[in-house]
């Protein structure tokens, strides 16, 4: 690896990123509870708007998406409930320790 090279965050989770917005679309639809990570400056809503939120999120170099997955367990052999469990509970431990004060969870309840 080239350490003058910049890493690039956003291109290295490209189909972990499109699985996730597959399974919350999914979720929207069925009327489940849908939790997302954003940032208090992202005018976009990552659930109803995610391509402008993305390229928003990745423009600033927060890469919210890359560092969710970080925190998040494998979720290669969990059931969907145990994967939104698990984010909601990432999104939070994010929001928990964010010194900075500029993440916050949308919540989407079904109706």
């Amino acid at each position: 690896m080239n350490p003058d090279k910049e890493f690039d965050d956003s291109k290295s989770i490209g189909k972990d990123v499109q699985k996730d917005v597959d399974v919350i679309n999914e979720h929207i639809n069925e009327n489940k509870r849908v939790v997302a990570l954003t940032t208090i400056d992202n005018p976009y809503d990552p659930i109803d708007n995610f391509d402008e939120w993305y390229a928003f999120d990745v423009q600033k170099g927060y890469n919210s998406c890359a560092y969710l997955a970080r925190i998040v367990s494998d979720s290669n052999k969990m059931i969907d409930e145990e994967i939104r469990k698990d984010t909601e509970e990432a999104i939070d431990e994010i929001i928990k320790y964010d010194f900075l004060g500029i993440y916050r969870k949308v919540i989407r309840e079904s109706k």
